[in-house]
């Protein structure tokens, strides 16, 4: 995760720069700005640019703020970092090797039994999260039948798809 965030970082930083260079450029372009009260007031297109790269430099001081949590790691710290069944300084030469190898100050977690919680907590929240994407369209076909059953286009909820053999023959008369 923190490698991903150093690129994700310097990505960003691009960005900023392509929007700070467009407001420099669009500087002279005069275009309405509304707030949520939909009040229309003057303003530049560059103005508008330069808020962006603001916007994306706060964002950018959050992902470094973050980036020496992700350089924590409980790696070595079997059985839910008791350490039990790994061999005395396991856990400490898993995070030498991997700070070797990835450049990153990569330190172990102060409470390994913690940092086990707290990574299991997160995958169970990252689990949910996934899920909360599928119920916009489920509501969408929801509402789509409740469309078709107002339009009579479909049968209401619990009713029967075809008339009974009553109303069949008084139809018929």
């Amino acid at each position: 995760m923190a490698l991903v965030n150093l690129r994700l970082l310097a990505e960003v930083k691009s960005l900023i720069a392509s929007f700070k260079g467009k407001g420099k450029e669009f500087n002279a372009i005069l275009k309405m700005g509304r707030t949520q009260l939909q009040d229309a007031v003057p303003m530049t297109l560059g103005q508008e640019f330069a808020a962006f790269a603001e916007t994306l430099a706060g964002e950018v001081r959050a992902l470094e703020a973050v980036q020496r949590v992700l350089c924590e790691v409980n790696m070595g710290a079997t059985a839910i970092g008791t350490g039990l069944n790994a061999p005395v300084g396991y856990a400490n030469k898993c995070t030498e090797h991997l700070a070797a190898i990835s450049g990153l100050p990569i330190y172990i977690a102060e409470d390994l039994i913690e940092a086990n919680m707290r990574r299991v907590a997160w995958c169970a929240c990252a689990r949910r999260e996934s899920q909360w994407d599928a119920w916009p369209q489920r509501r969408a076909r929801r509402r789509q039948a409740r469309v078709r059953r107002v339009a009579g286009l479909e049968p209401a909820e619990g009713a029967r798809a075809t008339p009974p053999r009553a109303a069949q023959d008084t139809e018929q008369r």
